[in-house]
């Protein structure tokens, strides 16, 4: 009986730690994600040069991109389209996002 309870508990997969959870983040544009609109990119884009207190982390470049998006009619805001605009700024842009979340502008 003994034997069948440690066989069992070895069977077990153990958890997933917590941590490795939390920092599995994406850092590009899934390949079906919906481009926002190119008048959507554009108001990002000017939005975000004309504004003095640029989003100096990646969690705070999101959610102005979200608010952003979020503002134009007939825009999804949703995590793809984020991550999509995310993805013209770094391709096209001259946004920079280094591995440890800490944004740059080359405008």
């Amino acid at each position: 009986s003994a034997a069948s309870a440690s066989a069992q508990v070895a069977a077990t997969p153990a958890p997933a730690p917590a941590a490795a959870k939390r920092r599995g983040r994406k850092t590009s544009a899934p390949a079906s994600a919906p481009a926002p609109s190119p008048k959507a990119l554009q108001h990002v884009v000017s939005s975000l040069r004309k504004n003095a207190n640029k989003p100096a982390r990646r969690a705070r470049l999101v959610a102005a991109v979200r608010a952003l998006l979020a503002s134009q009619p007939g825009e999804a805001a949703d995590d793809a389209a984020v991550e999509a605009t995310l993805a013209h700024l770094m391709a096209e842009q001259g946004v920079q996002i280094d591995g440890r979340g800490a944004v740059s502008y080359r405008w």
